[in-house]
């Protein structure tokens, strides 16, 4: 299965998650946090700490974790994966517009 939109609304079912809950929707907001801190947590940005690098692997490993989380929320709009690619093209081209009007 190479859709990660179906292939995730599957996982879900196999777990035997209401993706439409407002349980399941709460559980994902609190779960994207979580997976924002421990991305930024993978970043050098403690200002007061001299030696800090970037640990690429484990960052690309959390922003994974943060699509995966975003994913669960689309699926919990009841959405298709096409409707939702259509509010993202018309969100971008809007932000494309404010930006050429200096918005």
């Amino acid at each position: 299965m190479n859709n990660i939109y179906k292939k995730q609304f599957y996982f879900q079912q196999n777990a035997k998650n209401d993706v439409l809950s407002q349980k399941f929707r709460n559980e994902m907001f609190y779960a994207l946090i979580v997976e924002v801190v421990e991305a930024g947590n993978e970043t050098p940005w403690k200002s007061w700490k001299k030696q800090q690098e970037l640990n690429l692997d484990e960052f690309a490993d959390e922003l994974a974790d943060i699509q995966l989380f975003l994913l669960n929320l689309v699926l919990s709009t009841g959405l298709s994966w096409a409707e939702f690619k259509e509010k993202l093209k018309k969100k971008q081209d809007k932000n494309f517009e404010r930006q050429s009007n200096n918005y």
